[in-house]
C-alpha cells in the first residue's frame, strides 16, 4: 500500500484527508502521481501519529538511514523493525 492510500485508510476518503490539510481530494489524488509537496510532509506525518513518515511521502528529501530519531524510526527500532 503506498502513503496516499495509507492516508485514506486513516482518514477514510481522499476528500477528507484533502479536508484535513486544506486542499481538495482530487489535490490528494493528485500527489498519488506526482508526489507529497515538501512543505506538507511533516504535517502529514504529525497527523497520522507517523503511522505514514517522511520516509514513505518523501524518499527524496528523506531517506531512511540507521541514525534517524525521528518517531517513525524509533517506533520501528522498538517493534524490532530493521529502521534503516
Amino acid at each position: 500500500m503506498n502513503p496516499i492510500q495509507k492516508l485514506k485508510v486513516i482518514f477514510g476518503s481522499y476528500s477528507a484527508v484533502g479536508a484535513t490539510f486544506g486542499v481538495s481530494g482530487e489535490a490528494v489524488r493528485k500527489w498519488e502521481l506526482h508526489g507529497v509537496p515538501a512543505e506538507r510532509v511533516m504535517a502529514i506525518e504529525e497527523a497520522t501519529g507517523y503511522e505514514v513518515s517522511r520516509h514513505e511521502l518523501r524518499p527524496d528529501l528523506y531517506p531512511q538511514e540507521s541514525w534517524c530519531r525521528c518517531p517513525a524510526c524509533e517506533r520501528s527500532r522498538a517493534q524490532g523493525k530493521d529502521a534503516a
